[in-house]
């Protein structure tokens, strides 16, 4: 299934995780373009009052600035893991409207 056109109802989901995927989105061509779109079937899908996790390599300001202009979530959480070889966050946001 394509994230950027899900086949799910509106208003279905009370838990969306995002394992990388908005990484792999912002490596390929039309990032921006397609993030926007995928942002967009995730509000849809997304209850209110629901939780949209991101785990991602990418620093924070990089992905949040992808979300904080939609006014739609609600930042509840970061974290940051650093291993040896490898580094990620995790971005946790409730949906508010």
């Amino acid at each position: 299934m394509d994230v950027r056109d899900l086949t799910y109802n509106d208003n279905f989901f009370d838990l969306v995780v995002d394992k990388s995927t908005i990484d792999a989105l912002l490596c390929g061509d039309n990032s921006f373009i397609n993030v926007a779109i995928m942002t967009k079937e995730i509000i849809r899908t997304l209850k209110v009052g629901g939780l949209y996790m991101i785990i991602s390599y990418g620093q924070p300001e990089n992905r949040i600035f992808h979300l904080v202009n939609l006014l739609i979530f609600l930042i509840i959480s970061e974290k940051f893991l650093k291993r040896k070889n490898f580094h990620h966050q995790i971005i946790s946001l409730i949906k508010i409207k």
